[in-house]
């Protein structure tokens, strides 16, 4: 989310006079070049004035959404509009269709970027670069289980030589399906199998070995003999 993964195939925009009869209608997008021209560091050539104005426009994306996604996507140093575009649009395709909207994906972008450095911290690793699969385990550890670096560390111990972000999700998977919402309540469970736990008892082994001895039998002259 908040890249180009929901990109729409290439399409036409507004051309320039187009853009030009629109504007003399509507002082918004007059406001709405000048402010892309600030926050992308200078004069934006008419293609990307065009692409940008087409998303108001023929988009209907409010002019603030605009602005933040340019303001967002320009500090990232993605100063292209028709990168810009591709992700807003993406955005759009979500439900994000608003400018409060866009401020709370935003936030839960920037919150999952923190756990994902959580997590490499627990996993010691520097500057992790996750998958996209294994970022979308992350954020639900954190957001569909709750579960915070205690519970992740503890996975990562019971994973053992396992130290995978794939592994630990499956223990961390079965915890949250057991009910577990805490370290506490994995060592309750492991307390009590242990408690539960009945080792089994020795075999017995014969007393004369592997089977009956003949018993020697003495008689009145010496000798000896042995009962059948």
């Amino acid at each position: 989310r908040g890249g180009i993964d929901a990109a729409p195939a290439p399409r036409a925009h507004l051309t320039t006079p187009e853009v030009a009869s629109a504007a003399q209608g509507d002082p918004a997008i007059a406001g709405l070049v000048q402010e892309c021209q600030a926050l992308m560091g200078g004069v934006i050539t008419q293609a990307d004035t065009n692409i940008l104005v087409s998303m108001y426009l023929s988009d209907g994306m409010p002019v603030d959404m605009i602005l933040l996604g340019v303001a967002h996507f320009a500090a990232l140093g993605k100063r292209s509009a028709r990168y810009i575009e591709r992700a807003l649009l993406g955005w759009q395709a979500e439900g994000i269709d608003t400018a409060e909207a866009a401020e709370r994906h935003l936030a839960l972008l920037a919150q999952r970027e923190k756990n994902e450095a959580a997590v490499a911290g627990v996993f010691g690793l520097e500057n992790a670069k996750f998958t996209k699969l294994e970022k979308n385990m992350i954020a639900a550890w954190f957001e569909e289980y709750g579960y915070g670096r205690e519970m992740i560390a503890e996975a990562l111990a019971e994973a053992g030589e396992h130290r995978t972000v794939r592994y630990v999700n499956g223990i961390l998977r079965a915890w949250y399906t057991k009910g577990h919402r805490t370290v506490r309540d994995v060592m309750a469970e492991s307390a009590g199998t242990m408690r539960n736990f009945q080792p089994a008892s020795p075999a017995p082994k014969p007393v004369l070995g592997r089977g009956l001895r003949r018993v020697p039998k003495f008689e009145k002259n010496g000798g000896a003999g042995h009962d059948e």
